[in-house]
């Protein structure tokens, strides 16, 4: 992206109603504060690379230093294109705070990447996010900077909440910064629990690339815990591409091999414990289907048509599995769930280029 003045008020007004709108929303909070605008140079749908039409950020000083970065792009900026008058384009625009010092005069530019690649996610995918999502960056959220911060949460940005425009309304959904084992809460527990514990420090959600993880606290690790154990785990689904199975016909019964990516083991332990414990099910998704775990009284399992598995869980089940299974390659089996294999794969973890950096399992 390149720095670049944008259309003046009365021309965004004419010309992009959308883009007036996220403007005026901005205005509101930072009245008289001339932005630092970042625009894209060739557009997206010209082959450019950068998916977001542009990037405005603000300095704020409460209630710390930090630069409010807000993007145009998420949203019909300039005619209503999509056949739902009531929601803007995807229904939302990110925005990103990032602690600084109060005599910073010069915004970061590495945010404006994170932001475009997730734009050129969503546009390639059609996914969208909403507030609880998690995101596993696999790296730091900041390549060039040393931090502990390794994933992001999506929230309601606090100040900016949401807008009705002229194509519809809009949601502005602040990225937020945290560290592995602050993810590993988020599905154990609730991405809100997490976001929760973190506000009562900091209300406007900063992302501070200094910040170490709030289990390092053991106040706050002891409530993050005893809530967990409470309340369980809000996540219903893990989305990813390697579970997939194979059902094997055969005498006296068939059998059915579920194979899973390394990387993803832990999560699935994890929410055996905070949904199957909790008498709640969930799923593994991916392009080649479904597979569903219940609470149940006895082991089992059943493929149905449709390409969805459904397999019924035991507490004790659930201890053994969490007892056994690891992020290593390799074929894994119980007492108590028959005619049924888990399958560990090696996980390969790449690059934005695509290069493999780390294969785990």
């Amino acid at each position: 992206m390149a720095k670049k003045g944008k259309l003046s008020r009365n021309g965004a007004a004419a010309e992009a109603p959308g883009w007036a709108a996220i403007e005026a929303a901005c205005r509101r909070i930072y009245r008289g504060q001339k932005p630092v605008h970042y625009g894209t140079v060739v557009s997206y749908l010209f082959g450019g690379p950068d998916p977001l039409d542009g990037v405005s950020i603000y300095k704020s000083l409460k209630p710390r230093p930090h630069w409010h970065y807000v993007t145009y792009g998420f949203t019909e900026l300039y005619r209503k294109e999509t056949p739902d008058p009531k929601i803007s384009g995807f229904g939302f625009e990110l925005s990103f705070r990032l602690a600084c010092r109060e005599i910073s005069k010069k915004p970061p530019t590495w945010p404006l990447g994170l932001l475009n690649n997730l734009a050129r996610y969503v546009f390639d995918t059609g996914r969208v996010f909403t507030p609880g999502h998690h995101l596993d960056c696999n790296s730091p959220i900041a390549l060039e900077v040393k931090t502990d911060l390794r994933a992001l949460l999506f929230t309601r940005d606090p100040q900016l909440g949401a807008i009705d425009t002229p194509h519809g309304r809009v949601q502005f959904l602040q990225i937020v910064g945290i560290t592995a084992d602050e993810l590993d809460v988020t599905q154990e527990w609730t991405s809100d629990g997490l976001l929760e514990v973190l506000a009562a420090d900091d209300p406007m959600l900063l992302t501070d690339l200094k910040r170490r993880s709030l289990l390092r606290d053991r106040g706050k690790a002891n409530l993050t815990h005893e809530r967990t154990m409470k309340e369980g785990s809000s996540c219903g689904v893990i989305y990813n591409d390697s579970s997939r199975w194979d059902v094997r016909k055969g005498k006296p019964a068939d059998r059915v091999e579920l194979t899973l990516g390394a990387k993803v083991v832990q999560r699935f332990v994890r929410l055996l414990r905070g949904r199957i414990l909790h008498d709640r099910d969930f799923a593994l998704q991916s392009e080649h289907g479904l597979a569903v775990f219940k609470p149940a009284r006895h082991g089992s399992w059943r493929a149905k048509k449709g390409n969805e598995l459904l397999i019924g869980v035991t507490p004790e089940l659930v201890h053994a599995i969490q007892d056994t299974l690891q992020p290593r390659r390799g074929k894994y089996a119980w007492a108590g769930l028959d005619n049924f294999t888990f399958k560990v794969v090696p996980t390969q973890i790449k690059d934005q280029e695509g290069k493999v950096v780390e294969v785990i399992g």
